[in-house]
């Protein structure tokens, strides 16, 4: 019954409507469908340049029909008139036959408020489900296909498997070496006197006076002497001046005793390094003494008994 009710309709359907100089026609692929298949419907209005179209929501109007989506509107236009399409996406999703209603386009003219009407056509579609040949023998339902091994495949997959665990390994054994060896390390400080002979044994070892470097021989034992007192009396010897550093020993108490010792351990390389003076060899051995004598001299008693102790 389907077949022939289809076969009675053409392809296209359209209907001329003329009201106040408006044409509007409609139409579909066909009018036989599956369920499911997609309804292209297109409504195509023309008219003259002096009126104005109000195009109306279709979706509420369709009842058993599904509005799939609605296209973006063609325009064209001549001197006169304007030609608009409207495309929509339908669906069906029950078999039987269904209706496109007609739809009520209201318009106007201009310097006109009032709005007018016009209808388009309806047009009837078919749609059913797909044929079922009932005469042709039943046939048994078909066993799952297998698909065969791609031992290569499998070759790959093991690769890649064991590398990635090789590597894995890897990483967490170099992460926890990372880990214990960022424990907390215990820093033993240096006194002050250890760290100030432990300088001085260095530049014994650098030998630059006897290379001919005296001036910066000069510059590093004082530097050593400076830094010391420094950390030892909390003095900043580093940025005073000799006399300046002679004033502040002579104000302490606990410094009385390397005051001159002090002054001659300046003076002698101030003159290395800003008057251009060379000493004896012996100047140059007698300075590592006195350095290691100031050093002496003001170790505390505290610290020299502990050292025995030990």
């Amino acid at each position: 019954m389907v077949k022939y009710f289809s076969s009675l309709f053409l392809f296209l359907f359209s209907l001329a409507v003329f009201g106040q100089n408006i044409e509007t026609k409609v139409s579909v692929d066909t009018t036989d469908y599956l369920i499911g298949d997609f309804i292209n419907l297109n409504i195509n209005v023309n008219h003259p340049k002096a009126i104005e179209i109000f195009f109306p929501s279709i979706k509420d109007s369709l009842k058993k029909l599904e509005l799939v989506s609605s296209l973006p509107v063609d325009r064209t236009e001549d001197e006169k008139n304007v030609f608009l399409t409207y495309k929509f996406v339908l669906a069906g999703y029950d078999s039987g036959a269904f209706i496109v209603p007609s739809f009520t386009i209201p318009y106007k003219t201009k310097n006109d408020t009032a709005l007018q009407l016009v209808q388009t056509d309806s047009i009837l579609l078919f749609i059913h489900t797909m044929d079922v040949d009932t005469t042709s023998e039943i046939m048994d339902i078909k066993q799952p296909l297998t698909i065969p091994l791609d031992w290569t495949f499998i070759i790959i997959v093991a690769l890649a498997v064991i590398f990635a665990g090789i590597i894995g390994y890897y990483l967490i054994v170099k992460y926890m070496k990372k880990k214990k060896g960022t424990g907390e390390e215990i820093v033993i400080k240096k006194l002050p006197h250890e760290e100030a002979l432990d300088s001085l044994n260095d530049l014994k070892e650098k030998k630059l006076w006897q290379k001919g470097f005296i001036k910066e021989y000069h510059t590093e034992i004082t530097g050593i002497i400076r830094k010391y007192y420094e950390e030892r009396f909390n003095l900043p010897a580093l940025e005073l001046t000799t006399s300046e550093v002679l004033d502040h020993l002579k104000n302490r108490a606990e410094t009385q005793g390397i005051v001159d010792l002090t002054g001659s351990f300046l003076s002698n390389a101030d003159m290395v390094k800003f008057a251009k003076y060379i000493p004896m060899d012996s100047i140059n051995e007698e300075m590592m003494n006195q350095a290691e004598q100031i050093i002496g001299m003001t170790i505390p008693n505290s610290e020299i008994k502990g050292e025995n102790d030990v």
